[in-house]
C-alpha cells in the first residue's frame, strides 16, 4: 500500500523530513505517548515503533527500537515497550492493513 507524504510545508507550517530521526518525519502513523510513537520507514517496508533518544539543541531525536511488518505484531510490541498508549492511537493501529 504506497503512503503519501505530508505536502511540503507552507507559509507558516512546520518543515517537515525524511529523516526517521526528525520529529517533523513525514510518515508518522501515530504517536502513542508522550515518547513513543510508530512510523513508516521511508522505503515503505515497515513500520517502526520509535522512542525520543535524546533531546539535542532542543530537538527531539527518535530512535528505533522495533521493527515490524504485521499489525499484530505493531500492536503487541508497541503495548510491551510504550506502556500506556493513547485509545486513539490503539485505534489507529487497528485500522492499520494487516501486512505493510
Amino acid at each position: 500500500m504506497p503512503i503519501t507524504p505530508i505536502p511540503a510545508a507552507a507559509e507558516g507550517m512546520p518543515n517537515f523530513s525524511r529523516r526517521e530521526s526528525d520529529d517533523a518525519y513525514s510518515f508518522v502513523v501515530c504517536r502513542l505517548n508522550a515518547r513513543w510513537r510508530v512510523i513508516r520507514c521511508r522505503d515503505e517496508i515497515q513500520w517502526i515503533v520509535q522512542t525520543i533518544n535524546q533531546i539535542r539543541d532542543r530537538r527531539a531525536e527518535w530512535k528505533g527500537v522495533k521493527y515490524l511488518r504485521t499489525r499484530d505484531g505493531l500492536i503487541c510490541s508497541s503495548c510491551k515497550v510504550a506502556g500506556e498508549i493513547d485509545p486513539s492511537a490503539l485505534a489507529t493501529l487497528h485500522a492499520l492493513p494487516e501486512r505493510i
